[in-house]
């Protein structure tokens, strides 16, 4: 409920009463979302990418959500390719799968990422609207020469090769 007051004088009305109810959604109704997904690129082609939407149970009756890539730090149509449409559940099913194409590449480059958006649910409710779909380098960056002494100090060297378990830590963002 709001409530709008005139000041004195003609003045701008002013909010006085603003109450918000909050309700619990209706347990009868589904909740959807989208989880996060992962994909290593290739040197050329492409390689699929599957982010799963799913309901908290099974719909009861038909159930629809519009889907969108969403761009951040991967550009659609150079790191993959982009997306939209409309998911329907048929009664009874709870998961479904978008398939987004990475597209790939020999470039030597840090992890990317972009968005899986849902949107206009019917039949359902969002409970989480936007899942992450990270693109994984497969290029090896040129590591130590066999034979050679290296000192791996900076982030910089740890970024050579391949490393895994290797985590940048704070305050100086150093290994």
């Amino acid at each position: 409920r709001v409530t709008m007051r005139a000041g004195a004088g003609g003045e701008t009305p002013v909010l006085s009463d603003l109450r918000i109810a909050l309700r619990d959604p209706d347990p009868a109704v589904p909740a959807v979302q989208v989880a996060n997904a992962t994909a290593f690129e290739s040197d050329s082609g492409s390689v699929p990418l599957l982010l799963t939407v799913t309901l908290s149970s099974p719909a009861a009756a038909g159930v629809t959500v519009d889907y969108q890539t969403v761009e951040a730090s991967a550009t659609a149509g150079i790191d993959y390719t982009p997306t939209s449409g409309t998911l329907t559940f048929a009664t009874g099913s709870s998961s479904r799968t978008v398939t987004v194409n990475v597209l790939g590449d020999s470039d030597e480059e840090d992890a990317e990422f972009f968005f899986l958006r849902l949107s206009n649910p019917q039949g359902a409710v969002i409970a989480d609207a936007s899942g992450t779909a990270t693109i994984v380098d497969d290029d090896l960056r040129a590591g130590p020469v066999a034979g050679t002494e290296v000192t791996y100090t900076l982030d910089e060297d740890f970024d050579r090769g391949r490393s895994f378990n290797v985590h940048h830590d704070v305050p100086l963002g150093d290994q």
